[in-house]
């Protein structure tokens, strides 16, 4: 997901990156409409409460961000 949405330039990378805690996602913060960010633990990692009105929130590094929206 990482690779898909051109935060890293390859698969590998985006492995490397969550392995070494690069990579968080955003989650819907519980005392505001704020995001907060988690980090993500496996390559596998995607709930269903990461998912925020049919977009997902990814973070690589500090700066990075980009909004996917899930198409089903």
């Amino acid at each position: 997901m990482v690779h898909a949405a051109g935060l890293v330039n390859s698969r590998g990378e985006g492995r490397r990156m969550v392995a070494s805690g690069g990579v968080y996602v955003g989650v819907r913060s519980e005392s505001s409409e704020e995001i907060d960010f988690r980090a993500v633990s496996s390559p596998e990692t995607v709930v269903d409460e990461y998912i925020l009105n049919d977009k997902l929130v990814l973070r690589l590094g500090k700066w990075k961000v980009k909004v996917v929206e899930i198409v089903g």
